[in-house]
């Protein structure tokens, strides 16, 4: 499903992979629903982590 994606993602991925709003990936990464590392100003997320949520829901 997600073949096309690299194995860690940026935010802007995230909302490509979800059709969600930058804010709501935000708010998803606050809220620990998805697991995400601060790398300087960025956020880096596994593809595994978007992954899993998707499967929680």
């Amino acid at each position: 499903m997600f073949d096309s994606y690299p194995d860690v993602l940026k935010t802007s991925d995230v909302q490509s992979m979800l059709h969600i709003g930058k804010k709501s990936v935000y708010d998803l990464i606050h809220s620990n629903r998805i697991h995400a590392k601060k790398i300087g100003k960025n956020y880096r997320i596994s593809k595994e982590s978007v992954i899993h949520f998707i499967q929680q829901q």
